[in-house]
């Protein structure tokens, strides 16, 4: 869908942009479509199955991940909650929350991955698709399936860091061990796309809870040693664990979380040179954009981050997200 999108943007025939927005419109009509079948009521509760609601934990500690199982998962859809929608069954996302292992035979793959490529793409859509009302159901899924991860993490999990890990594991739940796993736990920068989608939604509920979502996904396991200064990047999966920092930048600029500021910088000092050539960026930053530096929106400048990083360019991408860091806490950015 962000192919879609951004192609879309980009495009300067218009016989490509009207089979992009086809395409698009298509997508987000059918995605909707699916995605109202998990708003299912219920009397009991006297309002709607929720996320919290899915795989009570004595339910939850017997779940299976097989193959089996997940073509039995896929057709339950009734029980996954208000807003679930992926192409994998929410059954793999409740899994993590007993620590299963990525295994694409028994247990699982990465529930959360999924989750943000439809975020994503369904927010690049938003963002620019020409037709309104299209424009605002793609917003709408997002924000449906933001609040699904919102209500799930938010009744269902907990941070727990003292202790062994069989100490840490004893209840289903822990995300300090969830987002620590191999693969399973990779979430592919949903704490980004949540707290870029905290931005675009009106209501201040739905504002504050998409927010603190976006928090959901702070993985202590991996952001205490940096905040330390301790290089804990060397033997990890990096397209796990690069997109946390991502969305740690992300959340930066939305709320001004001193501690994160505090590891991400310690992330930059790590993987680049000095500071100094880092404040030779900010200047130059400062000095392009000149008058109308404030006129600049951080997801404009995030993204030539990410595609620089996508070029392979990490030491430049690593400068950049320094230099973004910096101008933030300084105050230079809005």
């Amino acid at each position: 869908m962000s192919a879609l999108a951004l192609a879309f943007a980009s495009a300067s025939e218009e016989e490509q942009k009207v089979k992009l927005r086809e395409n698009m419109i298509r997508m987000v009509n059918e995605l909707r479509e699916c995605q109202e079948r998990t708003f299912v009521w219920n009397e009991e509760l006297g309002r709607y199955w929720e996320a919290r609601d899915f795989a009570p934990e004595d339910e939850l500690r017997e779940m299976k991940g097989t193959w089996k199982d997940f073509d039995k998962h896929k057709t339950e859809w009734e029980k996954y909650g208000y807003g679930y929608l992926n192409a994998i069954p929410a059954h793999h996302a409740a899994l993590i929350e007993m620590y299963r292992a990525y295994n694409n035979e028994s247990w699982v793959w990465a529930p959360y991955y999924s989750i943000h490529k439809q975020l994503a793409g369904l927010i690049d859509i938003a963002t620019y698709i020409d037709v309104p009302e299209v424009a605002g159901k793609a917003l709408l899924i997002a924000k449906d399936m933001g609040l699904w991860v919102w209500n799930r993490l938010y009744y269902r999990t907990f941070i727990e860091m003292e202790g062994t890990q069989e100490e840490r594991r004893a209840k289903p739940g822990n995300r300090y061990e969830m987002w620590n796993m191999y693969i399973a736990g990779e979430d592919g920068g949903t704490g980004e796309s949540l707290a870029r989608l905290s931005e675009m939604v009106s209501d201040p509920t739905e504002k504050a809870r998409l927010l603190e979502a976006s928090n959901f996904f702070d993985s202590p396991a991996f952001y205490d040693p940096l905040s330390k200064n301790i290089d804990d990047i060397r033997t990890r999966h990096a397209n796990q664990h690069i997109p946390k920092i991502i969305s740690a930048v992300a959340i930066c600029f939305l709320s001004i979380f001193a501690q994160l500021n505090i590891f991400v910088v310690a992330f930059l000092e790590v993987i680049s040179l000095e500071p100094a050539d880092c404040l030779v960026l900010e200047m130059r930053i400062m000095g392009c954009l000149g008058d109308n530096f404030l006129g600049f929106q951080y997801p404009f400048l995030l993204n030539q981050v990410v595609i620089i990083s996508n070029l392979g360019k990490c030491r430049t991408a690593s400068y950049c997200l320094k230099g973004l860091v910096i101008l933030r806490m300084r105050g230079a950015l809005p």
